[in-house]
């Protein structure tokens, strides 16, 4: 009789949390989800990481060092990857081109709920010291 009833009272557990709301719909959904940020980007001819940093809700700066022998057009230096938080978009995609002529090159990146970061991007340019030949004995 006893196990009767350790039974009925499992199987009504297992019921009655059965008919909970699903729990992965806020998530699922993006109302959550203000994240606005460049993970990680590369320009043509860029030499090692650029640095992403977030001044504050709405701008950032991207730092980065270009070896303009390599690039023919400043005016439209590919974007070769850019990686984004989750579900965010942006002003440029991987592939398309900035120009570094002007005198602050911006891209902006927008949240899946709309709020939008301006990241403004500071580019030094990269000289190679050891360019020639050598022989080594």
């Amino acid at each position: 009789m006893k196990r009767n009833i350790l039974f009925i009272a499992m199987g009504a557990l297992v019921l009655l949390s059965a008919c909970t709301k699903k729990p992965w719909a806020d998530v699922e959904e993006g109302s959550w989800n203000n994240d606005r940020r460049i993970l990680d980007i590369k320009f043509a001819g860029q030499a090692g990481l650029a640095k992403v940093k977030d001044v504050d809700a709405t701008t950032g700066t991207v730092t980065v060092q270009l070896a303009t022998n390599l690039v023919s057009d400043m005016s439209k230096v590919t974007v070769e990857t850019l990686d984004l938080s989750y579900k965010a978009t942006s002003s440029v995609q991987r592939g398309g081109t900035i120009d570094f002529t002007e005198a602050a090159p911006v891209i902006t990146v927008t949240s899946a709920t709309g709020k939008a970061r301006t990241y403004t991007i500071e580019m030094t340019e990269f000289t190679e010291t050891l360019e020639g030949k050598f022989a080594i004995t």
